[in-house]
């Protein structure tokens, strides 16, 4: 799949590029050259497109065909031998044989077991470790049906309390997990001590990003704290002064 075409359709008529029009339907074009990419390609590939669209500043394009979203992760955790041969891996005995040991647990349509967590977090230590959230339009809201989108073209999803389901299909339509809650699941089913949780969703990706204004207590910051229990779990947060509860304001 080449993203010459794409660009140059994209950037016709703009500042970057002559006024020579577009190809008709330049980008579902574009995104059918390579019919035969992965589902997690295409996916990545109209991202792109969104991106580029929004960076020459034109509408987004309603002619892309998006991917089916994935079906929910079925794959059973790998056996106990080869999870304590990754836990060697990660103790740093032979770590360049790591890549293909996660291949081959891959290829063999199976998945790392929770418990290896606090292993990553030793092996690269607690201030090399982030917490990524993937979460959709759904988070937040309570367990229910719902229509995402628009009227013509959006989907019914049925949010859950650990996921959102496309309706009357069984098939993942997004996360709804916030980062509050991956600190939460990392102490209580983890293990993971709640300081290294935390560093995990504020101090790191904040420094590696080199944001000075957040991901930490102190003069200069962002007036915006978190309250969390022991056992990880969000109680509050406060923002210039507000205090909110499970997205609710309280007085």
């Amino acid at each position: 799949m080449r993203l010459d075409p794409l660009i140059e359709a994209l950037t016709a008529g703009t500042a970057r590029q002559g006024t020579r029009p577009p190809l008709p339907s330049p980008l579902a074009e574009a995104m059918l050259e390579a019919p035969d990419a992965s589902p997690s390609l295409r996916l990545l590939y109209a991202a792109g497109v969104r991106a580029l669209e929004h960076t020459i500043g034109r509408l987004p394009s309603s002619e892309l065909p998006l991917p089916a979203p994935a079906e929910l992760d079925p794959r059973p955790p790998c056996r106990p031998r080869a999870a304590a041969l990754v836990q060697q891996l990660l103790s740093g005995s032979h770590d360049g044989l790591l890549p293909e040991a996660l291949e081959r647990i891959h290829a063999a349509g199976q998945r790392l077991p929770h418990a290896l967590l606090p292993l990553l977090f030793r092996a690269k230590g607690r201030e090399k470790v982030i917490f990524v959230s993937d979460s959709m339009r759904a988070t937040g809201l309570a367990p229910g049906r719902y229509r995402l989108g628009g009227a013509a073209d959006g989907a019914d999803v049925d949010v859950t309390p650990d996921a959102a389901i496309l309706h009357g299909q069984n098939l993942y339509a997004g996360s709804i997990a916030p980062v509050s809650k991956m600190v939460a699941d990392a102490v209580q089913k983890s293990g993971i001590p709640l300081i290294d949780a935390v560093l995990a969703a504020t101090r790191n990706p904040a420094a590696l990003l080199n944001l000075t204004d957040r991901g930490d207590i102190a003069a200069g910051c962002r007036d915006a704290i978190n309250l969390i229990s022991p056992d990880g779990t969000l109680e509050r947060t406060i923002v210039s002064g507000r205090v909110f509860e499970k997205g609710v304001e309280t007085t």
